[in-house]
């Protein structure tokens, strides 16, 4: 694998609206014409040139994870022509920070997100699922109408998705992702809709929109291990009220390895058989708790990073970590990202707790050998800040 780079921080964000009034404004105040907008634009592109070369890069290796600001990455070009609003996408792997992420830009903006899953979303009286755009009835769906504004004027609705190759307690025939059938998942969901006889309301699946729809994405990343932890606590949270569930996977370090290991003795045999899974990482499986979802972990971000790329989608990269670091900041980049005002009070961030302790150190070790393996070079660069034991 290439030696990757860093992770560059940037300081300030800036809309391709306000670049784009202040580039007018600047052809404007030299006496107009297309030779004083090719020389401002030039010039921006070199202040821009410049301040990417100064950033400074960070590095894995040492015993606590480095802090960082959110990393935006801009596409050549936008659609200009474009209706608005427009989709940004909130890309997760699954308990990394997606809640928390919708709730602080409604509360932020009192604006509503959206979502691909319309069983999580407010229907109309007729129970059918309120879509963002009329003429995608499929989705993505207005979540929360009933609470927040519905979006208007040239701003992006934050719009959930999961996209695939996130399944728990699946083989590798159905973990395993290319970058098509990703992106598929990430324009996938469901949605509450009539009946052909018009008497009920039923839950229709494999819904998919058009990824024309799709202007803008945030890239949501969490420490690998809380992250496989807290996918316990949502298995454990769905499961609570089962005696026989709760006796046998006690919500403690315990309950957490019991699961990993009955999870990975029903899996290993077939991820050992798969033409899937690269020999080289059956030993390391063997040696970590939920091995199955660090290889997804992995996958899943490159895959995120792969097809945002494909999309040519301008980009906000949002470590979940930076919550707790720089809240203003990563708060301000993020709406300023969306193109929405602030109006509203946000609750204190209250940091969860991390869970590498629920790991030895030669499992952590062994868990980050995985990552390290599977990782493309451009997905590495995001996820190197967790390569510390």
């Amino acid at each position: 694998m290439p030696s990757p780079r860093g992770e560059s921080q940037t300081r300030g964000l800036v809309s391709n609206r306000e670049m784009r009034h202040g580039l007018d404004s600047l052809a404007k105040s030299n006496g107009g014409g297309n030779q004083w907008r090719t020389v401002a634009i030039c010039a921006a592109l070199c202040c821009f040139a410049a301040v990417m070369f100064a950033v400074g890069h960070t590095g894995g290796g040492g015993s606590e994870p480095p802090s960082s600001k959110p990393l935006l990455r801009m596409s050549a070009d936008e659609d200009s022509d474009a209706p608005w609003p427009r989709v940004a996408w909130l890309m997760s792997f699954p308990n990394s920070g997606t809640s928390y992420t919708l709730r602080l830009t409604q509360w932020s903006s009192n604006i509503t997100a959206a979502s691909n899953y319309g069983d999580e979303c407010d229907v109309d009286k007729d129970g059918v699922n309120i879509p963002l755009y009329k003429k995608s009835v499929v989705g993505p769906h207005i979540k929360f109408a009933k609470k927040h504004k519905f979006p208007t004027g040239e701003s992006y609705v934050l719009t959930k998705t999961h996209c695939g190759g996130r399944c728990t307690h699946c083989d590798p025939a159905k973990y395993v992702e290319t970058t098509e059938s990703f992106k598929v998942a990430c324009l996938s969901g469901n949605r509450y809709a009539k009946t052909e006889d018009g008497d009920s309301v039923e839950l229709l699946h494999e819904q998919r929109y058009d990824k024309d729809l799709v202007k803008r994405a945030v890239h949501v990343i969490r420490d690998p291990f809380d992250n496989v932890v807290a996918r316990f606590h949502l298995d454990w949270g769905k499961n609570k009220k089962d005696d026989k569930f709760v006796k046998k996977y006690p919500n403690d370090p315990d309950g957490f390895r019991k699961w990993c290991t009955d999870i990975d003795e029903e899996y290993l045999p077939k991820e050992q058989k798969s033409r899937f899974i690269d020999k080289d990482l059956i030993p390391l499986f063997e040696k970590v708790p939920c091995h199955g979802d660090f290889f997804r972990w992995v996958q899943w971000h490159n895959l995120a990073v792969a097809t945002t790329a494909k999309m040519n989608l301008p980009t906000f990269l949002l470590h979940y970590e930076n919550y707790k670091n720089d809240f203003e900041g990563t708060k301000t980049g993020l709406m300023s990202f969306l193109q929405l005002d602030i109006v509203g009070e946000v609750p204190e961030f209250v940091p969860g707790k991390t869970y590498r302790d629920f790991y030895t150190e030669e499992e952590r070790k062994a868990a980050l050998k995985i990552i390290e393996k599977v990782a493309t070079a451009e997905a590495w660069e995001l996820l190197e800040r967790y390569n510390y034991v």
